[in-house]
């Protein structure tokens, strides 16, 4: 901005009875931005300063989207802007169309440790949530960033807080591979046996994880959280217990770790499958062979379920997985020959056939024309 031009709009403006604040036309431009809020974006300290002190502008003077011309200094990380609105009275906690305050908007762009000094020294509450429920804390344990979680957490942060979802800032630290934020959480007493909408605890969210992280950084995350004494042994809504979990993500590490801490290998989910079963499906032949040397029953047999794994399968072949009740039967059913050979040096039942059919693993071989020997 201008700072002539600036000068000479509140000059004539001053003169006018009603002032500055009846000029709507001249203070918004068509896009419902105020000229203060183009003062910030432009950086201008100067014209900030300006039409804060003619006493005509109002501090928080909304734009279109509801947003104060502090959020914007707060985004770009202005720290000189940023103090100027906070010693014009500007509300820190102001929300903007979607949930977000200033405050939240300098967490989302890295606020600096001035910044946060700043905030604290204005009363900003670190507990503040947008309109999905996702407060800073959140925020700092999905990117893992300790030392944020630190000062948030001196702050009063609330360590359990949930999102719309029922998420902890635990539960997403876990779920990524974050042991060193999972630590500092736990340490701060966050609860672990805290469950989302899905019933997931940080431990389902910390083993399920294993395929988008390094095997020893998941294990690190859920064994940190198993040395709460979190059980190994609930469900979520799916049926789905920590075992399982860890069977979705992957690593035989973090499967060795639950069955360590005494995870029951022979449970069925709410769609028929065992631990093993689901191994099998995914083809993970060392998740597999911890399964069975753990005592997992190849014979376990559960309802019929939708698993069909690739959109081109034709109508026979969807009809044989969702026949498939054993460990046997999905294995020869998807060909994996391998597996086969496992299951039946474990004790599998060649002849088993608790389907609807009443098909066995060759018969099931047979239909979808598998080449399981």
């Amino acid at each position: 901005a201008d700072e002539r031009t600036v000068q000479a709009f509140l000059a004539e403006n001053a003169r006018t009875l009603k002032g500055l604040a009846a000029c709507e036309e001249a203070i918004f431009d068509s896009f419902g931005d105020s000229i203060l809020h183009h003062a910030v974006q432009g950086g201008s300290e100067k014209v900030v300063r300006m039409l804060l002190e003619v006493g005509r502008v109002e501090a928080d003077l909304p734009n279109a989207r509801n947003e104060s011309p502090l959020q914007l200094a707060c985004r770009r990380c202005d720290i000189a802007l940023m103090t100027l609105f906070l010693e014009a009275d500007a509300d820190p906690n102001r929300k903007d169309a979607g949930g977000v305050t200033p405050f939240l908007s300098a967490i989302f762009a890295g606020a600096s440790e001035e910044m946060l000094k700043l905030f604290a020294k204005a009363g900003t509450n670190v507990n503040v949530q947008d309109s999905k429920g996702v407060a800073a804390l959140h925020f700092s344990a999905l990117r893992n960033d300790t030392k944020l979680m630190e000062w948030l957490l001196r702050n009063g942060a609330e360590v359990d807080g949930q999102t719309e979802h029922s998420t902890t800032p635990l539960m997403l630290a876990a779920k990524n591979g974050h042991a060193d934020a999972v630590s500092l959480l736990l340490r701060s007493r966050g609860n672990p046996a805290l469950a989302d909408e899905a019933g997931c605890t940080a431990l389902m969210h910390a083993l399920s994880g294993g395929h988008i992280k390094a095997a020893e950084e998941v294990l690190q995350a859920a064994e940190e959280v198993l040395q709460t004494g979190a059980s190994v042994d609930v469900v979520d809504t799916a049926g789905r217990s920590a075992l399982f979990h860890a069977v979705l993500g992957g690593k035989v590490e973090t499967v060795s770790a639950v069955i360590e801490k005494g995870g029951r290998a022979n449970t069925l989910d709410e769609e028929g499958r065992s631990p093993l079963f689901q191994a099998c499906l995914m083809h993970e032949l060392d998740i597999v062979a911890r399964l069975l040397e753990a005592g997992a029953d190849p014979n376990l047999a559960g309802r019929s379920s939708s698993l069909s794994q690739k959109g081109g399968e034709d109508d026979s072949a969807r009809a044989c997985l969702e026949e498939a009740r054993t460990c046997l039967q999905v294995c020869a059913t998807l060909g994996h020959n391998d597996l086969v050979a496992s299951m039946l040096e474990r004790g599998a039942d060649i002849n088993a056939s608790p389907g609807a059919l009443r098909w066995t693993a060759l018969h099931l071989c047979e239909a979808d024309r598998k080449s399981v020997v």
